[in-house]
């Protein structure tokens, strides 16, 4: 966000996107893999499905904004 307020592009903001996205990404496969690793778990999943999600949800968000943020940004974020 402070990357932002100084170089005030749409690159940057589609970056800060593209990273909370990764950041919660990365946050349900931990969940996931955590409550996998527990001894009495007969279902072993890694949260695929709220992934998807989530970056379907990032993707939508660009697609409302893309005059704002690049979409290149939103990959490399």
């Amino acid at each position: 966000y402070i990357l932002y307020l100084i170089w005030s592009s749409p690159y940057i903001l589609g970056m800060i996107l593209g990273l909370i996205g990764s950041l919660i990404n990365t946050f349900i496969f931990e969940s996931y893999l955590a409550r996998a690793k527990q001894p009495d778990t007969i279902h072993i999943s890694t949260g695929s499905v709220w992934r998807y999600l989530v970056a379907l949800v990032v993707c939508a968000f660009w697609y409302l904004f893309k005059d704002e943020m690049n979409i290149l940004g939103v990959v490399v974020g």
